[in-house]
């Protein structure tokens, strides 16, 4: 299940490939399918586009590593701030070929995709999940910055790369991110320990989230004159990226940096977390497990991560292995939980499941995982007007941030036009009234896909 996007800023991680706006959605799938759609693509076998769960990665002893390293100067690259790297962003999107073809134009919501953002803040265009906002916003800091500014410039690019990301425009992000980082001195990955004076794998100036989305950048879109992502080329880039992120959190811990240590740690989790996810692509299963359960002193988060990998691939033994592990935490957190959940469900005691996200949900309303979870579960339970009246109580919510994401939300809005062609045949007027609702709120749906609605174009 995926978690709703976050008021803050998101983390860039991104394996899946977004379809393209210019394709169609699919047909209107039959009731039986739809029902095995959404357990299998909605329910407890999640993959995050944008806000990764937080992994523990796994990592070896130290080694002894370099000494300190040399003082690096500031960096500074020309061309960077050029209108010329940039690429004019579609002025259309799937959610508004829809409302052309299925709202009368005196009934369409108004919705400003030309990223104008005067009179608000970057806080309220992230919040609204206006992520064209962002873009311009990340467009005009970059390209009216002092030339000099390296630093300044790059916080700013990938702000921009975000929200191309959330806006799900893969095409554009290739350009532009290739454009930058072919300005850039390349990273040397793994740092070399030969000499005091070789240079760091990463300069300080450029941000880690850079690194990460050009490793990345294999699986999310194909090369000019390929025809599908190169995944294997995505998984050669975060191994090695992930190796260069754990030689400076040993050389941390061993030059006795705790703040620096933590830092490096957050950035190997996150990488981690990427390569996961592509090789889950792959279907290498076995170096997918054996990267999420090699730790030593696995945390309640990568437990979860584990339960989540043997929901996926059918292995309840090794899930109920998992959750007896979780149950005997200290921390009890929520991810510990969560993976109680998933061998719940994966044995069918849909009462026992219900309870426990019940639980989840009375303890944080925000967490829209476990309330879309819990939707899910109340199907199967079978409670179906249950289920469609918990999803409307989130849209409907009092708490602006949860109703904001809920609308936004590509899994609750998926599921919801399930249950609609579960409980009438009246399930396209359904659908078309929570398209308007969608487009109606906040950013009017920026980056959701049609195929989200199940409308047939």
């Amino acid at each position: 299940m995926h978690p709703a996007p976050s008021p803050t800023i998101p983390r860039p991680p991104l394996v899946v490939t977004p379809p393209r706006a210019d394709q169609p959605a699919p047909a209107p799938l039959s009731l039986s399918a739809s029902l095995e759609q959404l357990q299998g693509q909605a329910a407890f076998a999640p993959r995050t586009i944008f806000d990764p769960p937080q992994l523990a990665q796994p990592y070896s002893e130290p080694q002894p590593g370099p000494g300190p390293p040399p003082r690096v100067a500031d960096l500074v690259v020309d061309g960077l701030d050029h209108r010329r790297l940039f690429v004019r962003l579609p002025e259309s999107d799937p959610v508004h070929l829809l409302l052309e073809h299925y709202v009368p134009p005196e009934q369409r919501p108004r919705r400003d995709l030309s990223g104008d953002y005067r009179d608000r803040t970057l806080d309220d265009l992230v919040s609204t999940h206006n992520w064209r906002g962002v873009a311009r916003f990340a467009y005009d800091q970059v390209t009216q910055s002092p030339p000099n500014d390296t630093a300044h410039i790059l916080t700013h690019w990938v702000l921009r790369f975000h929200a191309l990301l959330r806006l799900r425009l893969v095409a554009a992000l290739s350009a532009e991110l290739s454009a930058v980082t072919s300005l850039l001195p390349p990273a040397h990955f793994p740092p070399s320990t030969s000499s005091s004076s070789a240079p760091p794998a990463f300069h300080p100036d450029v941000p880690f989230e850079l690194h990460l989305l050009s490793a990345s950048l294999p699986s999310l879109a194909p090369a000019p004159h390929d025809a599908m992502p190169d995944q294997a080329a995505a998984v050669e880039r975060l191994a090695a990226l992930l190796q260069a992120a754990k030689g400076e959190m040993w050389h941390c811990r061993t030059v006795g940096d705790e703040q620096g240590e933590r830092e490096w740690r957050e950035r190997v989790e996150r990488v981690g977390e990427v390569l996961s996810g592509v090789l889950g692509d792959l279907k290498a299963h076995g170096a997918q497990r054996a990267l999420l359960a090699s730790s030593t002193s696995p945390t309640d988060a990568l437990l979860a991560a584990l339960a989540r990998h043997h929901y996926s691939t059918g292995d309840l033994a090794s899930l109920a292995t998992t959750s007896a592990t979780s149950t005997t935490s200290t921390s009890q957190g929520r991810g510990v939980r969560k993976a109680r959940v998933l061998e719940l469900v994966g044995r069918a005691q849909w009462d026992e499941a219900e309870r426990e996200l019940r639980g989840l949900v009375r303890d944080d309303e925000e967490d829209l995982e476990a309330q879309i979870n819990l939707a899910v579960v109340l199907l199967y339970s079978p409670k179906l007007d249950e289920a469609i009246s918990h999803l409307h109580t989130l849209l409907r919510s009092s708490s602006p941030s949860l109703s904001l994401a809920a609308h936004h939300s590509p899994t609750l809005l998926f599921n919801l036009c399930t249950l609609y062609e579960l409980r009438s045949e009246r399930a396209t007027e359904d659908k078309v009234r929570l398209l308007v609702a969608a487009a109606s709120c906040g950013g009017g749906a920026q980056g959701v896909e049609a195929s989200s609605f199940k409308l047939a174009l």
